[in-house]
């Protein structure tokens, strides 16, 4: 008779063959009639459509939240209510950037509207931006985003700037009608 041991062994080698079969880590290879494709890998890991993706929806966040904040608010796009609207002004663009366009436009809405979210709040509680002057008596102020504010956007009919005007001006004469030629 037989050793039953061996055959218990034999079983056992073959289901372990088996499984070492399966569990082969490059089950696509070259020696069973598959090749293997390779990516470049772009920039920082990002392949060229998603890093276009990402710069046109970070810009597209960083100026469109400020420029609905802006049309919505106008002059009153100022303190804690024109932080909160310019945050929800991003979402609400990240949003639709996200259901037309794609996942990486959405982040990049994000992170533009959230970097300009945060150099608005900078610029407000530490410093100001170079060509306007802080405080109340700005020339800007009460006009809501200054950066906005410089292009007229929700302003009505007031441009800000500054003209120089002698004290003693008067209206020029009026030249006189040039005569018609026959």
């Amino acid at each position: 008779m037989a050793n039953p041991h061996r055959r218990r062994r034999r079983k056992a080698n073959r289901s372990q063959a088996k499984s070492r079969r399966r569990m082969n880590p490059h089950p696509r290879s070259r020696k069973y009639g598959f090749r293997r494709r390779h990516r470049n890998p772009g920039i920082a890991g990002f392949g060229t459509n998603e890093l276009i993706q990402l710069t046109l929806g970070a810009a597209a966040g960083g100026v469109g939240s400020k420029y609905l904040t802006q049309i919505a608010l106008g002059s009153n796009n100022s303190g804690i209510m024109g932080y909160v609207a310019q945050g929800i002004a991003t979402l609400a663009l990240a949003w639709a950037a996200h259901k037309f366009v794609g996942k990486d436009a959405a982040t990049g809405v994000v992170a533009g509207g959230g970097a300009a979210l945060a150099i608005r709040i900078f610029n407000d509680n530490v410093g100001a931006p170079s060509s306007v002057p802080a405080g109340p008596a700005a020339p800007m102020s009460g006009l809501g985003d200054p950066d906005m504010g410089r292009l007229g956007i929700g302003m009505g009919d007031f441009k800000a700037g500054t003209i120089s005007v002698p004290a003693n001006w008067t209206s020029p004469a009026p030249l006189p009608m040039p005569k018609k030629a026959r």
